[in-house]
């Protein structure tokens, strides 16, 4: 079940909190409002690599498409992790 198909944004936030989390939000433009969709805190406290930084990403992608969000276009930063998982999925 589809519950939405159309553009989303999604945007990488840094130095928003005291615990190093980077905040990745999604949301959904329609006719010119934009309406949140779904956020994600990822930890950056430890060293992590791209390639789980990458994971974990696709982890919140695909939980966003398995919840009926099959979005026609992407608008992303240029984050690589971000773009590797916008082309996959």
């Amino acid at each position: 079940m589809c519950l939405y198909r159309g553009i989303i944004n999604i945007k990488k936030v840094d130095n928003t909190n005291k615990m190093n989390l980077e905040l990745y939000f999604v949301f959904a433009e329609v006719d010119g409002i934009g309406f949140p969709l779904a956020y994600m805190l990822l930890t950056t406290t430890t060293t992590i690599n791209n390639g789980t930084r990458t994971n974990m990403i696709t982890q919140f992608f695909n939980s966003l498409y398995h919840r009926g969000i099959s979005p026609v276009f992407i608008i992303i930063d240029k984050n690589s992790a971000q773009i590797l998982v916008a082309k996959t999925i």
